[in-house]
């Protein structure tokens, strides 16, 4: 069974290009642009993997992981790939959350959110 991913992207030509990126690994996704949204849709169904935004408008990136983290009694544990357009900040992403499993620069190349998918273990 496919895993279930969710894209966490407030600009919509990076959403596109991450949809694109999810089809093409065979990915079953849904997509917020805001953290609000994307919140609501783990109220349904925690997804097996986030692809998050860091910048944000009203909700940053760290917030909505601590709000999913307090979801369903602190049980809601998805993989989280954090995406900025920053270079040079993953230690600092790294060091602000420990729930932050991979991170990615933008604009992402699909070998490069495929190899990091294929290293947290979310494709073969």
């Amino acid at each position: 069974m496919p895993k279930n991913c969710l894209i966490v992207e407030d600009n919509s030509i990076s959403q596109e290009v991450f949809e694109t990126h999810m089809e093409t690994l065979g990915l079953e996704f849904r997509t917020a642009s805001s953290g609000e949204e994307a919140l609501r849709l783990c109220r349904d169904k925690i997804p097996d993997v986030v692809l998050l935004d860091w910048h944000m408008p009203g909700m940053d990136g760290f917030e909505f992981i601590d709000k999913l983290h307090s979801l369903n009694d602190g049980k809601a544990d998805p993989t989280i790939v954090m995406c900025t357009c920053d270079s040079g900040v993953e230690k600092e992403i790294k060091d602000k959350n420990a729930h932050v499993n991979g991170f990615l620069v933008k604009p992402t190349r699909f070998t490069d959110l495929e190899a990091k998918f294929k290293e947290l273990g979310v494709v073969i």
